[in-house]
């Protein structure tokens, strides 16, 4: 609560600056002195930057620059991550602002990020000379600005299968990351945005998220349009520009909070710079670091929840059906239609979830089904995880509230934590979070619980072995049986 306050008095004293500046006489940019990791370190290996020419088709009678840096670490025999930069002549200088190949250099000797192939692009310019300052080539602002796929065509259909013949490129979406500042930061955005399937991290140094092209127009997009798997490190100062196509400070604070309404994995850096690479270089070794970082959080199920969106597209289930949702024992309940044939029901579980988590992913995998009931097993990877008893109740009270938001009649049941062999450690804390949760149930309108953990026991009052999987977590054949008849009425 204290962090949150004093992050909230942080942006309102920033943003009063901001408007009393707009009658006053505008502060000068704070200068910001670049770090260690930014300068060559004696005994770490360099990688290597070559440039190269390129005339494009998808933006037809433009020619550009682009550089590709290859690190010392690169083995030709692994995929390796790759990370885009627009405006690629002011993020390759070694000796400029950003310095992204001597902060790369830095980086992957310290493990902190994987090798990685940094692609340096040029804006296109029209002509048969490119302009001394590539700043002002002249097909910039339409390549990067414009809203629409055409850009990340150049980049996807052109750039990187060029660089594909000499280097092994990954196509995991995850491994790729993009880059830019101003006019370069929301391009960098807008291929994400058009091809998460190909881009899923975004760096944006004082991005133009104003209307010189319909920038402006991300913060609603963004609030009304599902949220798609891309991670965001977001850099902006309260004294960057204010002119005619908005404010670009107020206009990044507009998309953070967009980011975060929407559940984005977003991270934000501001400061008192202008508009200028100086605080996006000087933080770029953190931005990379954050960025790279394994996947965290909810966010790491994003394949899992991507694939039952693709399969929802092909054949939804029907609405007022029965959803079974929860961890991997729902997920691997491979015969859950056979077992339950007189009722239509559908499988959303995805392992090592938590409640937590089926919280954060019900407005994709869950309400929008509209089921009629829903049966959920989560919270033995709560408690594993170190949540207490009381925190999975309230997690749980926490999704049923959102589940009666939007479908008031649908009926819960909870299928109560079950004892296992693997996790007999944690059984008393487990039997204390189902205590809470079928009370709870008891007491409350359309709600049903099922007690799994005894009926795992044997005689000797321990867990049998019998009916679970080699690693004494998951049911097996047998464990499902049980399972079935305990749940039957439920369904009827």
């Amino acid at each position: 609560m204290r962090l949150l306050t004093a992050s909230l008095l942080f942006l309102t004293l920033m943003i009063v600056s901001t408007l009393s500046a707009q009658s006053e006489k505008p502060l000068e940019p704070q200068k910001y002195e670049l770090g260690p990791d930014s300068n060559p370190i004696a005994g770490v290996p360099e990688g290597k930057v070559t440039k190269y020419s390129w005339t494009s088709q998808v933006f037809e009678g433009t020619v550009r620059d682009y550089y590709v840096y290859v690190p010392a670490q690169y083995d030709a025999a692994k995929p390796t991550a790759v990370m885009v930069f627009q405006d690629g002549h002011a993020y390759v200088n070694k000796t400029g602002e950003y310095r992204a190949p001597v902060v790369f250099d830095n980086l992957i000797h310290g493990k902190e990020i994987p090798p990685i192939i940094g692609i340096f692009i040029d804006p296109g310019h029209r002509g048969e000379k490119l302009p001394e300052s590539r700043w002002q080539a002249n097909n910039r602002s339409f390549e990067y600005d414009t809203l629409s796929d055409q850009y990340s065509k150049l980049i996807i259909d052109e750039i990187l299968p060029e660089v594909a013949k000499s280097y092994n490129l990954t196509k995991d979406p995850v491994q790729r990351a993009i880059c830019g500042a101003s006019s370069g930061g929301i391009c960098a955005w807008t291929v994400a945005w058009e091809r998460p399937d190909v881009f899923r991290k975004v760096l944006s140094h004082i991005g133009s998220f104003t209307n010189i092209r319909g920038g402006h127009n991300y913060q609603a997009l963004i609030r009304k349009t599902p949220r798609k798997p891309i991670r965001v490190f977001l850099q902006d100062g309260d004294r960057d520009l204010n002119n005619e196509h908005g404010n670009w400070w107020l206009a990044n604070l507009e998309m953070e909070s967009s980011l975060q309404f929407a559940k984005y994995d977003v991270k934000t850096v501001w400061g008192h710079g202008g508009h200028s690479g100086n605080h996006g270089g000087a933080t770029l070794p953190d931005a990379l670091r954050w960025l790279w970082r394994p996947m965290d959080g909810p966010y790491k199920f994003d394949n899992e929840i991507l694939a039952f969106l693709a399969a929802d597209k092909i054949k939804p289930p029907p609405s007022g059906a029965i959803l079974f949702a929860g961890a991997s024992s729902i997920r691997l309940w491979k015969t859950l239609a056979q077992d339950f044939p007189q009722h239509t029901v559908f499988n959303r579980g995805f392992g090592g979830s938590t409640l937590a988590d089926n919280i954060f992913f019900a407005d994709q995998i869950a309400l929008p089904y509209k089921p009629k009931l829903i049966l959920i097993q989560a919270g033995g990877n709560d408690i594993n995880n170190g949540k207490s008893p009381e925190q999975v109740f309230a997690d749980f009270k926490t999704y049923v509230a959102k589940v009666r938001s939007k479908l008031p009649e649908t009926r819960i049941v909870y299928l109560g934590i079950n004892a296992s062999p693997a996790r007999w450690s944690q059984a008393e804390k487990q039997k204390e979070a189902n205590r809470l949760i079928k009370d709870y149930c008891s007491s409350g309108p359309n709600l049903g619980f099922v007690d799994l953990f005894d009926a795992m026991l044997g005689p000797d009052g321990l867990p049998r072995t019998d009916i679970f999987v080699e690693d004494k977590l998951h049911p097996n054949e047998a464990g499902y049986k049980i399972r079935t008849q305990l749940i039957l009425p439920h369904l009827n």
